[in-house]
């Protein structure tokens, strides 16, 4: 497999039916064990993953996993996922640890999506209106 000998810098931002591709599972069986097989999976591979759905699992080698309880179902949407991670990613810049920039990304990131569903309402939202809440997200959780 490709993961094998990618060294651990990788973290992979799978929603539940890619992460269930990955395991060759079907997504029923993929979300009843998510939390489990995100740790197997990150270990195995010593990798960060964050597995996307209702509710984000971030696992990663030697770590307990994280379960994100912000964000809804308004994100669900095309380009959100390339915002996590820009999110993520600007976790990284500013010197935080990957499993810690992934929780972190993620959490900020549903953050921002509730604030967008609060003002646009959960059929409005868009990839954008994520990024737009951003600041509003950080200077209240600062």
């Amino acid at each position: 497999m490709l993961l094998s000998g990618a060294g651990s810098r990788l973290i992979f931002t799978p929603h539940v039916k890619e992460f269930a591709r990955l395991l060759g599972k079907t997504t029923e069986e993929t979300k009843k064990s998510r939390m489990g097989l995100a740790q197997q999976y990150a270990k195995t591979y010593n990798i960060i993953l964050a597995a996307k759905d209702a509710r984000t699992v971030v696992a990663g080698k030697g770590k307990i996993p994280y379960l994100n309880l912000s964000g809804n179902s308004a994100m669900a949407k095309a380009g959100s996922g390339d915002v996590l991670a820009g999110m993520i990613t600007g976790c990284l810049a500013l010197g935080m640890e990957r499993f810690e920039a992934a929780a972190f990304g993620v959490f900020v990131h549903g953050l921002c999506g509730d604030e967008a569903r609060d003002r646009y309402g959960a059929h409005s939202v868009l990839a954008t209106d994520l990024i737009e809440m951003t600041p509003i997200v950080l200077r209240e959780i600062h």
